[in-house]
């Protein structure tokens, strides 16, 4: 037991001498205008991994750093980093810095935001029939994926009011083909046939549909 203490001890007083042989750096980093501390700013001695964070007053410190001259890098979100060079850190002693970060104005330009409304989806489909004035009936490209379908003339043959002709041409509410209007990501979809205003819809893969919609009433913005 004896011995065991007596190690014990040595250890402790080997750390004591290691301790002493180094230093430590702290201080304080404030906005250059305002002069109020930034919280969360990093201080790391260049080409190392030792450093520490300012706490809630700006304060930071860095402990058992070599003797010697270091540089310190300073940096903050928002605000331009700094290296400051030449720091001179003694054995046992602390060495007290105080730094403003100015603010970086390029970073703080405003970003725009792109945000891209989803169409495709069974719940997306559901709400645009609900919130329209108009009567409408809708497939999504979720519900194609679960059929066998291949053209989008088998798929809106599944939709009540509508009636697939043999030559691929739709009727809607047993209206003729030619009082019915195709488009195709919001343009009219082009005639198949020289003496009839209609397009047939075996020729698009089901595949390719994002959703499809059927108008059964007209609007301004739909009726062609």
């Amino acid at each position: 037991m004896k011995k065991f203490l007596s190690l014990a001890v040595l250890i402790l007083c080997l750390s004591g001498k290691l301790l002493a042989q180094t230093g430590s750096i702290s201080g304080r980093i404030m906005d250059g205008t305002t002069k109020t501390p930034l919280p969360g700013a990093s201080v790391v001695i260049d080409g190392t991994t030792q450093g520490a964070m300012t706490d809630l007053d700006g304060l930071f410190k860095i402990t058992a750093v070599q003797p010697g001259k270091v540089n310190l890098k300073i940096s903050y979100v928002g605000y331009v980093t700094q290296l400051l060079s030449g720091v001179e850190v003694t054995a046992g002693n602390e060495t007290k810095i105080e730094l403003k970060l100015i603010e970086n104005v390029s970073q703080l330009q405003g970003a725009d935001v792109v945000a891209q409304r989803s169409t495709h989806t069974e719940n997306a489909v559901m709400m645009e029939v609900k919130q329209s004035e108009q009567i409408i009936s809708g497939v999504s490209s979720q519900q194609i994926g679960r059929s066998q379908d291949r053209t989008a003339s088998e798929v809106i043959r599944r939709i009540p009011g509508v009636t697939l002709m043999e030559n691929g041409f739709v009727m809607i509410r047993g209206l003729n083909e030619r009082y019915n209007t195709v488009l195709l990501n919001g343009i009219i979809a082009p005639s198949m046939e020289a003496d009839k205003k209609a397009f047939a819809l075996d020729v698009i893969p089901a595949g390719m549909l994002d959703r499809l919609m059927i108008y059964k009433t007209g609007s301004p913005g739909t009726s062609g």
